[in-house]
């Protein structure tokens, strides 16, 4: 970003750190201590693993890593090891991130006494959603195979398991679940049954609805608790129920 306020354009990782903070609506003061504890924690992990911070609000700590999107995962993990000791159970459990990658134009802003980075990309509203929706899957890290594409075997390195299919500015995007932080109990159930679900997932896309629905039924019987499994049953159900299918009907999520 130049002090000149010239505009930048760079192709980055971006990553967006969320702290679920509604049971706060009616303590701003308390938020503000909880946004201003969690960017204590970020920043230097930010920095130190190469990253730039473009935003900091209520609805997210923004980042970008020119460098790799595996510079934003790593900085994810450490956030949320750094985190463990930082905030109580469940301000703990409310904090999930988002990674997308994409073009950022970044500048810096002024007026008089004011100063502030802005960055400007539709992959730092991407990040910032799957920050928002991670707590619906039971997940704590949700990133892109657009990002993770660019990780030199990540299937192999880290534990992901592919979650489905998004839609967002007339782009199809899949999404996994990266859960390298995840408690040891739903880290344990997620490796154990990952090549089951993905198998899942990969049928339902293939429109083969019955045979996904088969998957996830005996996923279910493991682990009861599996939000997404239980998704998808209801996403079988409704495109085995229905003559004709939308398009929309393959998406886990459409924004």
């Amino acid at each position: 970003m130049n002090e000149n306020g010239q505009t930048e354009r760079i192709n980055a990782a971006i990553m967006n750190i969320r702290m679920e903070l509604s049971r706060y609506n009616r303590n701003g003061e308390r938020k503000i201590q909880l946004l201003d504890r969690l960017l204590r924690i970020c920043a230097p992990v930010i920095v130190r693993f190469g990253g730039r911070l473009t935003r900091v609000a209520e609805e997210g700590t923004a980042a970008v890593f020119e460098k790799s999107a595996e510079d934003a995962l790593l900085c994810a993990f450490d956030v949320f090891l750094r985190a463990a000791d930082a905030f109580d159970d469940e301000d703990r459990e409310g904090l999930t991130v988002g990674i997308h990658s994409g073009t950022v134009f970044l500048t810096s802003v002024r007026y008089l006494d004011f100063s502030a980075p802005l960055a400007v990309s539709e992959g730092l509203s991407t990040a910032r959603l799957l920050s928002e929706t991670a707590a619906k899957y039971n997940a704590r890290i949700l990133a892109t195979g657009t990002a993770l594409g660019s990780v030199r075997s990540f299937e192999n390195r880290f534990s992901t398991r592919k979650l489905g299919m998004l839609y967002r500015a007339s782009r199809e995007e899949l999404i996994y679940d990266v859960f390298d932080s995840d408690p040891t109990d739903s880290k344990y159930s997620k490796r154990r049954s990952r090549i089951a679900f993905e198998t899942g997932v990969d049928l339902f896309l293939q429109g083969k609805y019955a045979q996904a629905r088969s998957y996830f039924i005996e996923l279910l019987k493991l682990d009861r608790n599996d939000v997404t499994a239980k998704r998808y049953v209801f996403m079988c159900d409704r495109a085995v129920s229905s003559d004709t299918q939308p398009k929309e009907a393959k998406y886990l999520e459409i924004w």
